[in-house]
């Protein structure tokens, strides 16, 4: 895995447990400018990204996750904003999710 060119996805499970060190080692050196490494079992499972890709994203989880939030920014987008917004619940619905309500 090189910095210039992003690992090919998505990657076996066995491939990730088998090469575990080396993976965490360059998404940690490569930083914000990690790849994704996505891996699963016959399908995408899960993806691999770097701690500061975390942090970066950790501040936007909460308030996808807080619908009454949510709604009062998107009341706020200008209507001639041409982006498709779906809501939280809809989201989940169209995925299939099922995901605890508070």
């Amino acid at each position: 895995m090189s910095n210039n060119t992003p690992p090919p996805n998505p990657h076996s499970t066995s491939f990730v447990q088998e090469h575990l060190p080396a993976i965490v080692e360059q998404i940690s050196r490569d930083g914000l400018n990690a790849h994704p490494l996505v891996f699963g079992t016959n399908q995408p499972d899960a993806v691999l990204i770097s701690a500061g890709q975390y942090r970066a994203l950790s501040d936007y989880f909460d308030d996808l996750l807080d619908e009454s939030f949510l709604r009062k920014r998107l009341s706020e987008v200008p209507d001639d904003d041409d982006l498709e917004l779906i809501s939280p619940s809809d989201l989940k619905k169209e995925l299939g999710l099922e995901l605890d309500e508070e």
